[in-house]
């Protein structure tokens, strides 16, 4: 039995990586000069080539491969002192091994199987379906908002007509607002038909410190302002949804992609595990013995 599960856990990743921390066991002349020793494993100069990007400093190159050498000298040592001081079960260590060596081809092999039949059109019928099917996963834990936000210089011209524009519902007051966000604004958020969370609006403004009833001020007021000693703040709040609340369908849209198409990964991942056992019993390429 290991004494160490640590120590254990790192003899199986150090062996399971022998090329890089044996490169030579022993000096041998044909592997060229050795640069560094521990125990009776050899680091080699043919061993650091290709370490060094092409036109790299003489300063940069030294200290890329003496990066190298100490790892190299380090993790040998710390494989030096697993092997004396662990009860190594060498079976369990080759299970291990060829366990981490099958993840590793079929992860690559999933892959590239995956993209090359991976279908990522998820149509907006397909999200609202989900949606409604799973309503109950998606309560939000923020305040969100449709809405406006602008930061202006309190010197700059006409700040008097933002409220007029903003209070506005008309096309022509929304141009005028954004040309005046784009000339005069220091920051600004225009797009009202995006839900994000309140706090952004928030964010570096007056306003963080003075609303202390976030659900408050969304239930009564549609167009907040505030000032600084530099500047004026304006928020204009066209709709809101309050923690606790059903998320719209549209706040969490990535989010239900994203699930969508993890559940056709996996679905690919079951259909072609079932393939490769079908063809495999088809054509008796394996048994189990009694």
């Amino acid at each position: 039995m290991m004494r160490n599960p640590f120590i254990f856990l790192l003899t199986v990743l150090i062996i399971s990586s022998c090329d890089y921390f044996k490169p030579g066991s022993e000096q041998n002349p044909e592997n060229g000069n050795p640069v560094a020793r521990v125990g009776e494993n050899f680091l080699y100069d043919k061993d650091l080539r290709g370490l060094v990007p092409p036109r790299s400093s003489s300063e940069d190159s030294a200290n890329i491969l003496n990066r190298y050498i100490d790892s190299w000298v380090r993790k040998q040592l710390i494989l030096k002192s697993a092997e004396e001081n662990t009860n190594i079960n060498e079976a369990e260590i080759a299970r291990k091994m060829q366990d981490y060596r099958y993840q590793l081809i079929v992860y690559n092999y999933e892959k590239r199987y995956i993209q090359e039949k991976l279908d990522t059109a998820i149509s907006d019928d397909e999200i609202q379906q989900y949606y409604e099917e799973n309503r109950d996963n998606f309560i939000l834990k923020q305040n969100i908002i449709k809405g406006i936000l602008l930061k202006v210089p309190k010197e700059a011209p006409q700040t008097d007509r933002v409220k007029v524009w903003l209070r506005s519902n008309s096309e022509a007051d929304a141009e005028k607002l954004r040309s005046y966000a784009y000339t005069f604004g220091d920051s600004y958020l225009l797009d009202d038909s995006v839900w994000l969370d309140f706090d952004e609006y928030l964010y570096n403004t007056p306003f963080k410190e003075e609303i202390t009833n976030p659900i408050q001020t969304l239930k009564r007021s549609t167009l907040l302002e505030t000032s600084d000693s530099t500047h004026l703040y304006f928020i204009k709040i066209k709709d809101y949804k309050i923690s606790d609340q059903h998320s719209p369908v549209e706040f969490v849209k990535a989010q239900i992609r994203d699930v969508l198409i993890n559940k056709r990964i996996v679905a690919l991942r079951k259909d072609r595990e079932n393939e490769i056992f079908e063809k495999a019993l088809k054509n008796e390429d394996y048994e189990i013995y009694e």
